[in-house]
């Protein structure tokens, strides 16, 4: 608990908490271990309050006795912004009730984070209200700084500053008032205004919520209110903006933590003085693609790459393969670190190590050098959605590339891993549109991705391939379960390809193969057998996809087969796919405009398979029948291949996610395949009954 403010955000992390610090972050916590104590000196300085900004008054006011029953309580909560005195301003205030001793404890006081290089702080004052007395403590509040070290290198010089002032002498009773403005203009936006406010408080009220926007007119300012944010109230003059929210004890609207990524649930604010995309392309070619000719080092490093390749696609192979096998990827932010500027790319190179805009710089250059052209694109790969209602930088957190094949444009992620057999991988996050940073380029275009199989296997032919998407028919996810009944042998077949097969690769590489085994095991546990302390189990990989061999002796026990005295059978159902739909459920306090987002990521494609050998006499009622959705696709099929009976089922969503109404007719669907779609392995006690069987 306490007033934090500062900025940056992860690789695939949307901005929700402004970078640029504009965010008060409500938020339990211990104080910061910090390196060492200092003085304000030159970053932070004690002075008045600016004269733009419209102080809150009788603040802070004696508690109620309902609020006094509480262990906290959030009296103000203030964030005002301006760009007025001819500099970005950001003031902040937080008023908190401390009742108790334990508040007191979680107290984590003030604390900001600053660019090294840009912003400066300035604290108004620290105080405590207590009985009925104001006592300022600015003066006496402990003042510790700490420099952030960067992900990328542990040697190399950090560019944020951590700054905490701990409060002295803090009593349970205490309501404390803390003021605070951050000075300078957001990292690679010099001179631009950019705000980005998340009313994200958890199950807190908040008393009083205050929101103010001044800015000049000398550039129009767009707003965007998100997940209804309430309007503001509009107190602009002739040559001032002025908007203002005063919102008496506000609560965060209730959340569902299995609504996509990119569906907005809580209230926000979003302003900008972009005025479209085409602006944000001329931002981004000054800061983010490389601005030089390739040095010497890169020069050379293409040309021992390349080699004898001839070909714009063979040389995108050659140096794609390089950056995703030899530059490890930290993906410390499109922003957090140097701002929006990627480092030099003989840097990037010499030291082995990059972000996603680090990487795309090196792989610009390298191709350059290779008279290959080439340029950054940016995408929201946390989201897969790009918000488009308002044109701004933050609308993006991560970076692809864009490369110029013939007459038409490949993307491709340096970032991702290459395939197991070291091969690069032209796959993509899963997003719906990016921007190219090309002179001319005035809008968000869809991806132009290779088709690429979910094992990794690329499925373009030709020099240079055309862009296009995988066959609808492969499937992510892919389970098949062997049945021999003439010898009571079973063996069960997983396979898990795409993203999936790359968690599982990873765990397995980080030693955790026993756990792979024990979550397989659990796949297996509701299937048609028990597991014995005898059975064998082998987990295996290839090249492009990992495949999970569980093979076992069954014997066909009571729980195994039923019998209902004139005939014996065997039920086949498909329980990866229920399990599936069976944890796309509502609650009756969900919105109809709340989605609900499919487990994973993305939208599954999942094939369930069993194939069966039996004894003579019996049979397998032949079934084909599919349910189309809006949202999905359920499928069953029978039929005969080389004497084995095979019952394949697919599932496949259509979308990343279903609308409540549809999720509950998914209940409904889920019913229909374990009764009427499931399939019944039998055989007759009668000779009719055999006989008028197929």
């Amino acid at each position: 608990m306490g007033l934090h403010r500062g900025r940056g955000a992860g690789e695939g992390q949307y901005m929700r908490r402004e970078p640029s610090a504009t965010i008060i972050a409500l938020a339990i916590a211990l104080v910061l271990s910090c390196t060492r104590v200092a003085t304000a000196g030159e970053r932070v300085r004690i002075g008045p309050v600016p004269d733009w900004v419209a102080r809150i008054p009788n603040m802070p006011r004696p508690l109620t006795k309902k609020e006094r029953e509480q262990p906290f309580v959030l009296l103000l909560d203030d964030l005002q912004a301006s760009n007025v005195n001819g500099k970005r301003q950001e003031y902040a205030r937080q008023i908190i009730a401390l009742n108790t001793r334990v508040a007191v404890e979680n107290f984590s006081g003030l604390h900001l984070l600053l660019d090294s290089d840009r912003e400066t702080a300035t604290v108004h004052r620290i105080a405590i209200f207590r009985n009925g007395k104001l006592i300022d403590v600015t003066n006496r509040a402990q003042l510790r700084t700490q420099r952030v070290a960067s992900s990328l290198d542990s040697e190399r010089r950090a560019n944020q500053t951590l700054i905490s002032y701990v409060i002295p002498d803090l009593r349970a009773g205490d309501i404390v008032d803390m003021e605070v403005t951050l000075n300078g203009d957001l990292a690679s936006l010099p001179g631009r205004f950019i705000v980005e406010v998340e009313e994200k408080f958890g199950k807190m009220e908040v008393s009083l919520l205050h929101r103010r926007i001044v800015a000049t007119r000398k550039k129009p300012i767009h707003l965007d209110l998100v997940a209804d944010h309430p309007p503001p109230i509009d107190r602009s003059s002739s040559d001032r903006l002025v908007w203002e929210w005063e919102i008496p004890h506000y609560k965060q609207p209730k959340t569902f933590s299995d609504a996509p990524a990119w569906f907005p649930q809580i209230p926000a604010i979003r302003i900008s003085d972009f005025r479209d995309w085409a602006e944000i392309v001329a931002w981004g070619l000054h800061t983010l693609r490389p601005r030089r000719r390739p040095s010497r080092p890169i020069r050379k490093l293409a040309h021992e790459l390349a080699g004898t390749a001839t070909t714009s696609w063979e040389k995108l192979k050659a140096v794609l393969g390089y950056v995703q096998n030899n530059i490890r990827y930290l993906g410390d932010g499109l922003l957090a670190r140097n701002g929006y500027v990627p480092l030099r790319p003989q840097d990037v190179a010499s030291q082995g190590v990059g972000d996603c805009k680090d990487k795309v710089a090196l792989a610009i250059a390298l191709l350059e050098a290779l008279d290959v052209r080439a340029w950054p694109v940016l995408t929201n790969a946390t989201k897969g959605r790009v918000p488009r209602a308002l044109p701004t930088p933050f609308a993006f957190d991560h970076a692809l590339l864009a490369v110029r094949l013939g007459d038409h444009d490949i993307w491709v992620d340096p970032t991702l891993r290459p395939l197991p057999d070291g091969s690069p991988n032209f796959g993509l996050p899963a997003i719906d549109a990016g921007l190219v940073l090309r002179k001319g380029e005035r809008a968000l275009v869809p991806p132009a991705g290779l088709p690429v199989a979910s094992d990794g296997t690329l499925l373009a032919t030709g020099d240079p391939p055309l862009p296009g998407r995988r066959p609808d028919n492969d499937a992510d996810t892919e389970i098949e379960r062997r049945l021999d009944l003439t010898t009571s042998q079973a063996e069960l077949h997983v396979i898990f390809k795409g993203g999936t097969a790359e968690i599982m690769r990873m765990a397995i590489e980080l030693g955790a193969r026993k756990k792979m085994e024990e979550n397989i095991l659990a796949l297996i546990e509701p299937w048609l057998w028990n597991l014995d302390p005898g059975d064998t189990f082998v987990l295996e990989g290839d090249p492009h996809h990992l495949r999970y061999d569980a093979r076992m002796q069954a014997k066909l026990t009571d729980q195994l087969w039923k019998n209902d005295g004139s005939q014996e059978y065997l039920r086949l159902l498909p329980n990866y796919i229920l399990q599936l739909m069976g944890r796309m459920t509502v609650d009756d306090e969900r919105p109809d405009t709340v989605p609900v987002a499919f487990p994973g990521r993305g939208q599954p494609h999942i094939l369930e398979r069993y194939v069966l050998k039996t004894p003579p006499g019996w049979y397998l009622k032949s079934l084909h029948r599919k349910l189309r959705r809006e949202g999905y696709v359920i499928s069953v099929d029978t039929s005969k291949q080389k004497g084995l009976f095979v019952v394949t089922y697919r599932f496949r969503a259509l979308r990343d996610h279903l609308m409540p109404p549809e999720a509950r007719q998914m209940a409904e669907d889920r019913k229909k395949l374990r009764g009427e779609w499931s399939y019944w392995l039998w055989r007759s006690a009668t000779r009719h009954r055999a006989a008028s069987s197929q």
